[in-house]
């Protein structure tokens, strides 16, 4: 690696460690330099990285809008470049966002996007198992405890079949 790519990195684990911690506008600070980097370096997987890394920072600060509004960029970014290990990731983490904000309809929409993603690029990942548990917490929330229950089983078997424990 060259120095820039080892400051990179440095900056998006400083972020982290950070965030972490609860020092949230040291963490802000780390990301969005890292992200600033990562744009000069056309280091795609670290921009998208650190638009995803700096929305967990604004949403533990309870900046919904701000999150949203560098997951949805971040995601445009993985769709144009079709990563769809990253569109899973930035999904799941949309759609857990709007369940939180108690917005239903843009969860469920969301997150069936990712599982529509996840059949047809026939995933067997931890983003699917994620998938699953986070529409079975929506249909819970929503009062839909058969699908909640259908959607927490597909979770539990998937978990076994890639060894996820926390899961």
């Amino acid at each position: 690696k060259n120095d820039s790519g080892l400051t990179l990195e440095t900056l998006l684990s400083l972020g982290r460690t950070h965030r972490d911690l609860g020092n949230f506008d040291k963490a802000a600070e780390s990301f969005l330099q890292s992200l600033y980097l990562a744009q000069t370096l056309h280091d795609l997987n670290s921009e998208i990285n650190a638009m995803n890394l700096l929305a967990s920072v604004y949403d533990a600060q309870g900046q919904m809008a701000l999150a949203l509004k560098y997951l949805k960029e971040s995601l445009a970014l993985a769709e144009q470049h079709q990563l769809t290990e990253k569109q899973l990731t930035l999904l799941n983490n949309i759609g857990g966002m709007y369940h939180a904000l108690g917005d239903y309809p843009k969860a469920l929409e969301t997150l069936s996007k990712a599982n529509q993603l996840i059949q047809i690029a026939g995933a067997n990942t931890r983003n699917e198992a994620v998938n699953l548990m986070c529409l079975g917490h929506l249909y819970q929330d929503m009062n839909d405890f058969p699908t909640a229950l259908d959607f927490f089983i597909k979770a539990r078997d998937l978990s076994k079949i890639i060894n996820d424990r926390l899961i």
